[in-house]
């Protein structure tokens, strides 16, 4: 997915790197509004339909990625993190 972003020139803002400035103009502020939706477009056509239900509920694409990357990397979900434990403790025997 992040190559994708990098592909659309919107890495920067998906990973928050970049962040909207209050003294923006009008039109730095709607070509920010379009770079978040299309954050939001392409991570819902990444992922099925019940899961974009649960997305849906983030203001933006930069939350939907930081959501997404915490509940994947197992950084928010025990269940993950003790799963990804498992795996790399497997590989270091």
């Amino acid at each position: 997915m992040e190559l994708a972003f990098d592909d659309e020139d919107v890495f920067t803002i998906a990973t928050g790197t970049l962040t909207r400035d209050p003294n923006w103009t009008p039109q730095q502020v709607s070509i920010w509004d379009s770079q978040q939706r299309k954050i939001q477009r392409m991570i819902f056509a990444s992922v099925n339909t019940d899961f974009g239900q649960q997305l849906m509920r983030h203001p933006d694409g930069t939350a939907m990625w930081a959501y997404l990357c915490s509940r994947f990397d197992g950084t928010v979900n025990d269940q993950t993190r003790a799963l990804t434990k498992r795996r790399l403790y497997a590989e270091l025997e």
